[in-house]
């Protein structure tokens, strides 16, 4: 009798090599500049030209990293063969994972299906599903995509537009950045960060000072914060650090990424008993990067269609400016004001003992 083939695990396949590549380079190795890359932005379908997110997001960077790739379309066989490209000999694929909702043998109400009422809907699960794809580097044959020019804007401008659309609160001051979700006079806590001239350049003060509007999302998310060395502070750590790292393949900014190894220890824990854990974050991540970005506004729940991104002016200022009626009126008006003015002038407030200050 032959031997039945073990089903393989999908999400422990995943979780395998997620944990590996945090464990030989970090995550700041999975992001390259944009001066090293053909195309700017996130890894996105070369057919439809739709990003890729979550998880596929994470694993796509890992094999260009990896393998080198400069470009961020990625194609299946059946994809390349019908625009004419032919995948080279040898070439190895790439898998990406997607879910599909299948129909259990079980209702809602816990019935099986033989024995369901008319008035019992079929129970509906999430089955995770492989499909591999290739690069444009793999691909010889391909029509060449639309040139699509690097933006032209300074990241400052565009870090100072998304301040001025969320309006969050921030001290500068100190020698540390940190997010207190109990201070400051609004109901999402503040951001505490030292003056640009602590950094050593403005790239680094923005990359901070982004990683820290992450954690400051945790407010208008509703995310849970857990105390400092506790699962869920890791867990917010990871989740943050892998928002910045699409930020930074966003708008071009360096990653401000320490990986702590407490918490990163932490985590690789958790992602070792638990095979779904890294869905969860990757999700969570790119739900912060799109609220950030505007394309998603929790308080209307619109499709990311309905949202226009804001796209920054190429105006480079070397400080975080007050914003003005001219930023203002930049705003795109769709997209919902934060109920709250940030807190005028400087303090030097520090987080209390109790409560966790999220870092860098």
């Amino acid at each position: 009798m032959s031997e039945i083939k073990k089903r393989r695990d999908l999400y422990q396949e995943v979780t395998d090599k997620i944990v590996k590549a945090i464990e030989t380079g970090g995550m700041a190795n999975w992001v390259r500049p944009w001066s090293d890359v053909n195309e700017p932005g996130l890894p996105k379908n070369g057919s439809s030209a739709r990003p890729y997110s979550g998880v596929n997001t994470a694993l796509l960077f890992i094999t260009a990293h990896e393998r080198g790739y400069g470009s961020t379309r990625w194609f299946t066989m059946k994809q390349a063969n019908e625009m004419g490209g032919r995948v080279r000999k040898g070439e190895k694929t790439t898998p990406v994972y997607f879910f599909k909702m299948l129909e259990s043998a079980k209702t809602d109400a816990g019935k099986d299906q033989k024995g369901k009422g008319s008035d019992d809907k079929p129970r509906m699960v999430p089955f995770l599903t492989e499909y591999r794809v290739f690069n444009s580097e793999q691909i010889d044959g391909l029509p060449p995509s639309e040139n699509v020019p690097q933006p032209e804007w300074s990241p400052n401008k565009a870090v100072q537009e998304i301040i001025a659309r969320l309006q969050p609160q921030i001290v500068h001051g100190g020698n540390r950045a940190y997010f207190s979700p109990s201070q400051g006079d609004g109901d999402y806590g503040l951001i505490k960060i030292p003056y640009r001239n602590a950094f050593n350049s403005e790239l680094d003060y923005l990359g901070t000072l982004l990683h820290e509007l992450g954690h400051w999302s945790s407010g208008p998310l509703k995310r849970q914060l857990g105390a400092r060395g506790t699962d869920d502070y890791a867990r917010e750590e990871i989740r943050v650090e892998l928002f910045s790292v699409l930020m930074a393949r966003e708008l071009n900014i360096p990653m401000s990424i320490e990986n702590h190894t407490v918490y990163m220890d932490s985590y690789i824990r958790m992602l070792k008993s638990d095979s779904r854990e890294i869905f969860r974050v990757a999700k969570d991540a790119q739900k912060i990067c799109d609220y950030v970005m505007g394309r998603f506004v929790p308080e209307m729940q619109v499709s990311p269609e309905a949202v226009p991104v804001v796209m920054p002016a190429p105006v480079i200022d070397t400080t975080l400016q007050p914003v003005n009626p001219v930023v203002k009126a930049l705003i795109t008006s769709s997209i919902k004001r934060a109920s709250r003015k940030p807190k005028s002038g400087y303090t030097q407030a520090e987080p209390t003992a109790a409560e966790p200050a999220l870092t860098m």
